[in-house]
């Protein structure tokens, strides 16, 4: 379960990643597209198909 937070990110929480990104700790990622959001696209849920032939009204 995914839970966003409830505000509105900084430029101080785009430094938190820059920073480790920076950092030796982050030596081996390579080529990731990181979103910062918090967790609004991972808690994002599609609207659901309607089946072919179905009415909506």
């Amino acid at each position: 379960m995914t839970r966003r937070r409830r505000r509105v990110g900084t430029g101080e929480d785009v430094a938190h990643l820059c920073r480790f990104l920076l950092s030796d700790a982050a030596a081996f990622i390579n080529g990731a597209d990181i979103v910062i959001d918090g967790g609004a696209l991972a808690a994002f849920e599609p609207p659901r198909p309607v089946a072919v032939g179905s009415e909506q009204r």
